[in-house]
């Protein structure tokens, strides 16, 4: 006979993701992450509450299995390796300045944070509060980079120094700690066996992988073709991206190391080797993933808790407020490594945002309780731990680092010669702030003469930037007369103080080399000349329109964060008259904007239309 299945429970599940962001929307002030809210949707229905659905439904238990795994694999195509991965300069300078990069402080920090967790756990055991504390050191160590991240975004902080490091510290801490909770299943499983040289064997695929993608995107000569089918209704490049994390997950397991470490992988392949600006399949992902499998994942965590056992246990009721004693302490410890180049109250921020865990801590507990290294009871305490941290550490944050009223964007021009000047008076004249910093006093007479602000500094020396304040500052074009001082000045400001935009005027072309790691922009005298010349013949009319763009035009930049223009297709905006939006630029992804594209808050749009249009939406919706 045929076995049949219910969709009752999988209906309940659904129309509980559904509801669940709703109802959190009509309480902000709590500002509860939506996944503990979907936990405690589970709850609710599930075994501890209302047991309206089951903990073994066979369909709920392959689709949560499935969400586990989607999540991981979103992870790891978060990881944004340009940021997590410091240039060759990063490495140059003074010892200071080797370990204020945020590789090395995420490094530092995790290492803390682990050694901490050995003896915290090794404390729990004698306690008689946790059986294996190599297990719980694991789970300890965790943060929730699914948190960290929207956190970040939410207060601007994602571009500067202080959010990039944060950022790189969460990366690094679930990436350790999946790779180490890897080594602990085999170790559990297989013991110390030359099996544990597994691990290699799936990172030796990765970086295979790696090296073909790389070629394959360089050599392939259809790939215009399978970009054309990707735009149909084929959806090829989600179903490669599909089939990438499923080869990494079971070649996982098939190799005996835990899942989630090859579906990070998978991920962070994807991550890699996309071409992070011309598609959107970054979005189409995560729209799938959070739609549909992650909210069952969560929801079934719900479902699993077992309150009973939680209560019926003095030993495990010990257990929680231990764990968030030792869950602070440990985070807020190990985060002092911040203080080499933040504040004190940047660095206790760093403690409070790092000790949230989630995604993570309840999948290592879910894998501990499969290997029975944990009980029912643990877990469910495990589970209590993490709601409370994801909920009270963004809090935490929040009231630790107030929201900075937001400065108007500022633009700062390093050299008062004439080209400077002449770029200066053109920004000016786009409304926007604009300060010249020169150490020469014979020139001030001359840029005032602009009615533009002058700083007589040194741009070499760090002394000059803090005094600007290099929070609010927006860009740099650095057209100092010598290569040498321009090369300083720009490794001063993406390495010292984070600056993301800064555009440099290279003299000699020989010593353009120079600058390859510090991710600037170059500006080649001799080349430039040759480059407009060829849009003037190729396209006049374009060039005219650049030209002229002072006076009666403009491009911009908008970053969306008004109400009224969100969740709305384009067609149905009231935008100022004869403004285009020409580009979204969405979670690193570019879109190609039409009447029924759907704007979304964050969204980075590239307008053009009349200076008033361009002006007025962006006191609109910046």
């Amino acid at each position: 006979m045929e076995e049949s299945y219910s969709f009752v429970p999988l209906l309940i599940v659904v129309v509980l993701a559904f509801f669940v962001p709703l109802i959190l929307s009509r309480f902000k002030g709590l500002r509860l992450p939506v996944v503990v809210g979907e936990i405690i949707a589970g709850i609710v229905v599930g075994q501890s509450g209302l047991g309206l659905v089951g903990n073994h439904d066979p369909m709920l238990e392959i689709l949560a299995l499935l969400g586990f795994a989607y999540l991981m694999f979103l992870s790891g195509l978060e990881v944004d390796f340009d940021a997590v991965l410091p240039g060759a300069s990063a490495w140059q300078g003074s010892l200071r300045d080797k370990i204020s990069n945020p590789l090395t402080l995420g490094v530092l920090a995790f290492m803390l944070t682990l050694g901490m967790s050995l003896v915290g756990a090794l404390g729990l055991r004698a306690l008689d509060a946790a059986d294996d504390p190599w297990l719980m050191a694991l789970i300890l160590s965790t943060t929730s980079l699914g948190l960290v991240m929207p956190v970040l975004k939410e207060r601007g902080l994602m571009n500067r120094a202080y959010g990039q490091a944060l950022l790189v510290a969460a990366v690094i801490a679930d990436f350790a700690t999946m790779l180490l909770v890897s080594i602990y299943v085999l170790l559990h499983t297989q013991g110390l066996t030359l099996e544990l040289l597994l691990v290699l064997v799936l990172f030796g695929v990765f970086g295979l992988a790696y090296r073909i993608a790389r070629m394959a995107r360089r050599r392939f000569p259809g790939r215009d073709f399978l970009q054309n089918i990707s735009e149909a209704t084929a959806q090829l490049d989600v179903r490669g991206a599909f089939a990438i994390g499923l080869t990494f997950i079971a070649l996982a397991q098939g190799l005996g190391v835990e899942m989630i470490l090859g579906a990070f992988l998978g991920g962070a392949l994807l991550s890699l080797v996309s071409d992070r600006g011309s598609t959107d399949l970054h979005h189409r992902l995560d729209v799938i993933g959070y739609a549909f499998f992650i909210p069952i994942f969560f929801i079934m965590v719900g479902v699993r808790f077992d309150l009973a056992s939680l209560l019926s246990s003095t030993r495990t009721l010990l257990l929680v407020p231990l764990m968030l004693i030792l869950a602070y302490l440990i985070k807020f410890v190990a985060a002092l490594v911040y203080r080499v180049n933040h504040s004190w109250r940047q660095t206790v921020g760093a403690g409070a945002i790092l000790s949230s865990r989630l995604s993570l801590i309840i999948a290592v507990s879910a894998i501990g309780l499969d290997l029975g290294s944990i009980d029912s009871a643990t877990n469910s305490a495990i589970i209590l731990v993490a709601i409370v941290t994801s909920t009270v550490s963004p809090m935490l944050f929040n009231r630790i680092i107030p929201q900075a009223v937001r400065p108007h964007r500022k633009f700062i021009i390093a050299g008062a010669g004439r080209l400077p000047r002449l770029l200066a008076r053109r920004i000016a004249g786009h409304g926007e702030d604009v300060v010249v910093v020169d150490k020469d006093p014979g020139r001030e007479a001359a840029v005032a003469e602009l009615g533009i602000p002058f700083v007589l500094g040194d741009a070499t020396d760090p002394a000059t930037w803090e005094a600007l304040n290099p929070e609010s500052i927006h860009a740099v074009a650095v057209l100092l007369p010598e290569d040498d001082d321009n090369l300083k000045t720009s490794r001063l400001l993406r390495d010292r103080f984070g600056i993301q935009n800064v555009a440099v005027r290279v003299h000699e072309p020989t010593q353009a080399a120079r600058f390859k790691d510090l991710d600037v922009e170059l500006v080649n005298p001799s080349l430039s000349p040759v480059v407009e010349l060829e849009y003037l013949l190729l396209y006049p009319s374009v060039s005219s329109l650049i030209t002229d763009l002072e006076d009666e035009h403009d491009i911009a930049e908008v970053r969306l964060g008004c109400a009224e223009l969100t969740g709305k297709p384009i067609q149905d905006l009231r935008l100022p008259e004869g403004l285009t939006i020409m580009l979204i630029r969405r979670n690193g992804d570019v879109i190609y904007p039409r009447g029924r594209t759907v704007l979304q808050r964050g969204d980075l749009l590239t307008l053009i239309g009349p200076l008033e249009a361009v002006r007025e939406l962006r006191h609109r919706c910046e």
